[in-house]
């Protein structure tokens, strides 16, 4: 007895969800990403014919690789005669109005549908335990028949899980690709110095910490600047400046010009070098943003993701970011932020830099900064794969301090270690990486520095 037939039967609706259910299938149309979601609740846990059939369709056609939208579900639909089994051409277009662009909220309505399907199975287990008990048979043959009933239940629960010959399968592949490209699976920043220090894989998520106008947002501008020049798309989210003026900054390292030439009338020659670098930045695969909303901006980078215009994604800063009001505290705002953002990293593929302010209780100018000096730094060491902190020296030197690593090349970056002694430079917004030699004066062991701000 189906859940449909016990429902005509006894006249109870069975435990099912349409909203949720409608939901997860709607935002698997307008973002492909999301349809891993699937792994936790396969196409059997959907309560509704339509919906099943839905989910069916969508499954087949990432197995041969189509891309799943609306337009593609009703030609792959119609092509297998399933169209109406499936609801029909206005029933598809309107589950994109339930569609959610937030990853963890299309992994909670799925988990609705998951369970809702588990709650099902335990009514039909129960039942048909109850009629084979009152039909007289044998106890052992009906304790025999609830366990395996109630075993296939649970099978539902390991949904999510990925068998090691299917992990091993796409790192073969992956492997292939290397020999076949010669290209490394680390994502290269372009600055020599980070890319020879750090391991930074696609799905990562990469802090750098530090006090205010410790360099965090040239380092940013640097990385989006180098990335960009090799033709890969950069977003770069600024929540403290217009896109003018980070592109005038970045405008910078094309060209030495004066820090004022984008602020009041300089003479024809910089006027001149200054419109060079401009356009040379405008050439650039950078998209810029001041959406400081955590969810529309991470819909719009799902957005650029999916259609493969962006590489990576640099967030200036965490703490800017407007977080729902329905978590109490700073600490739990910053905490669901930093979670997102790994999240989107590791579903989209696309490493996240995301720059973070310090704890103004628990840190003091000068002083070498540490994890607990971080606003929030509890849920970014959790969440981070990497963790810089910047250290402002003498002479615009500035120690980049490793604060969490969880993989480092070369033979450097030990929790504490300074990692990487960098000089700014101002005439070109960026750092330049100083003599190695002086890092080991500059570590932890070494006598106290006595920090300047500039």
């Amino acid at each position: 007895m189906t859940p449909a037939d016990e429902s005509r039967a006894t006249g109870r609706i069975p435990p099912q969800d349409l909203a949720a259910e409608q939901c997860v299938l709607g935002s698997i149309l307008a973002d492909n990403s999301t349809a891993d979601v699937l792994a936790l609740c396969p196409p059997g846990a959907f309560y509704f014919t339509s919906n099943q059939t839905v989910a069916h369709a969508i499954v087949e056609m990432r197995k041969i690789g189509t891309p799943v939208d609306l337009v593609t579900l009703v030609a792959f639909l119609r092509e297998k005669s399933a169209l109406d089994q499936a609801g029909g051409s206005a029933w598809l277009a309107s589950l994109t109005n339930h569609a959610s662009f937030s990853p963890a909220n299309v992994e909670h309505y799925a988990r609705i549908v998951r369970d809702k399907a588990q709650l099902r199975a335990l009514i039909l287990a129960a039942n048909a335990a109850i009629l084979r008990a009152s039909e007289g048979g044998a106890v052992d043959e009906v304790l025999a028949e609830l366990g395996k009933a109630l075993r296939e239940t649970d099978s539902l629960s390991e949904a999510g899980w990925t068998s090691a010959r299917d992990v091993a399968d796409d790192l073969i592949r992956e492997l292939a690709d290397m020999a076949r490209t010669g290209k490394a699976r680390s994502f290269a920043t372009g600055v020599p110095a980070l890319d020879r220090t750090f391991w930074i894989k696609p799905t990562d998520l990469f802090v750098f910490g530090g006090p205010p106008a410790s360099g965090k947002s040239f380092a940013a501008q640097q990385i989006s600047v180098a990335v960009a020049m090799t033709g890969r798309g950069v977003a770069f989210l600024s929540a403290e400046m217009p896109p003018a003026d980070v592109l005038a900054r970045g405008a910078r390292t094309f060209d030495k010009l004066d820090h004022d030439v984008f602020r009041e009338p300089s003479g024809r020659d910089q006027s001149f070098r200054a419109a060079q670098a401009v356009d040379r930045m405008g050439r650039l695969p950078i998209f810029y943003s001041i959406e400081t909303r955590l969810e529309p901006m991470l819909r719009g980078l799902r957005q650029k993701a999916r259609r493969g215009e962006i590489s990576c994604v640099i967030v200036d800063f965490l703490q800017r970011l407007q977080i729902p009001e329905s978590r109490p505290n700073e600490a739990e705002r910053l905490g669901y932020a930093s979670r997102a953002l790994k999240q989107f990293a590791l579903q989209e593929r696309v490493p996240v830099f995301l720059l973070s302010s310090m704890n103004r209780g628990g840190y003091t100018k000068g002083e070498r900064p540490t994890m607990g000096s971080l606003r929030g730094s509890g849920d970014i060491e959790s969440d981070a794969d990497t963790v810089v902190l910047l250290h402002q020296l003498e002479n615009g030197l500035v120690e980049w301090i490793v604060g969490k690593a969880r993989e480092t090349a070369g033979g450097r970056g030990g929790t504490g270690e300074v990692a990487i002694l960098m000089r700014r430079n101002f005439s070109r917004g960026g750092f330049e990486e100083d003599s190695p030699e002086k890092i080991e004066r500059a570590s932890p062991k070494a006598a106290d520095d006595e920090a300047v701000g500039f």
